[in-house]
């Protein structure tokens, strides 16, 4: 029986190694802190935290539709219309600073239809045809003195009233002398200014026996002037014969004095005046065209047209 007995001892050994072995075992699956059970989807919420993130950088990329007033209004359109939020030309009128599109509408500046849209145009209140300007036939009331209201430029000019004489070139009825209008002449069919031209009284006198009807500047109605034959001569060359002037040869090239510089004269010829030498004159058809006294009375030629005032 000692034999039985002792082999006891050895079987409970091996018991407990094997008891040892399955709790081991066992531990293996055992959760540890700081980390997922098995079968957790905790990490997997994680990454999609990280796609609501990317949500957020979606809505930032809005910003970028901002209205134009946001910013500064510069250039041609300087100002904002908070109405609209648009940078515009105007906002008024004193805003357009163009004489030629002085009305602000609807943002932009056009042609005036109003006198009162002139305020933002210096020296030049009143509305005339679209344009702001600084008189009219009309209202020269901003002319002051010896100045008078040029029609063809619609401004004040250093020319007194009643001081322009006969033929000589003028932008204003008033400027004329008097029993004299402002008169559109031409010259060889093309138009070439206004002049100051006679009413008959009863008739005319030479050189001035040619009838010229035509309306004023100012627009006084069509009538009878004394005038010139506007085919063969120019005021200006009626003037510098009936004053003297001298010339060395050159066509439409004449001098005041003897020797002096000469200027462009439109339509004077240099040809001998009576007995004297070189002289500026001008073309003529017949003598009543011509000068009424000596040397300048007569009009024939060389042999060779045109005929002209003392030939």
């Amino acid at each position: 029986m000692r034999g039985t007995v002792s082999s006891v001892p050895a079987i409970l050994a091996m018991a407990a190694l094997a008891a040892a072995a399955l709790v081991a075992a066992s531990c293996g699956d055992e959760f540890k802190p700081g980390t997922a059970p098995p079968g957790s989807s905790v990490g997997g919420a994680g990454a999609a935290g990280s796609s609501s993130g990317g949500d957020g950088g979606a809505g930032a990329g809005g910003s970028g539709g901002a209205a134009p007033c946001g910013g500064d209004c510069a250039g041609a359109t300087p100002y904002c219309d908070e109405t609209k939020m648009e940078c515009v030309a105007c906002l008024d009128h004193p805003q357009c600073s163009d004489a030629a599109a002085a009305k602000c509408d609807d943002g932009s500046c056009v042609a005036c239809d109003d006198s009162a849209q002139c305020a933002g145009i210096t020296d030049a209140s009143i509305c005339e045809l679209g344009a702001c300007v600084e008189c009219t036939a009309d209202d020269d009331s901003a002319c002051g003195g010896s100045e008078t209201c040029d029609l063809l430029a619609s401004e004040c000019v250093d020319v007194a009233a009643g001081s322009v004489e006969n033929c000589e070139a003028c932008s204003n009825d008033a400027q004329c002398e008097s029993g004299h209008r402002c008169v559109a002449m031409d010259f060889e069919g093309s138009a070439h200014g206004h002049y100051c031209l006679e009413l008959p009284a009863p008739t005319c006198d030479r050189p001035f026996l040619v009838g010229i009807n035509k309306p004023s500047l100012n627009g006084e109605a069509a009538t009878d002037y004394c005038g010139i034959e506007e085919d063969l001569a120019t005021c200006e060359a009626v003037l510098a014969l009936v004053g003297g002037w001298f010339c060395t040869g050159t066509e439409g090239m004449c001098s005041a004095l003897d020797g002096g510089t000469e200027i462009a004269v439109p339509g004077a010829i240099c040809e001998p005046v009576g007995l004297g030498g070189d002289s500026c004159t001008y073309a003529c058809a017949q003598a009543n065209q011509c000068l009424a006294g000596s040397p300048g009375n007569t009009c024939g030629d060389d042999g060779t047209p045109p005929m002209w005032c003392g030939g």
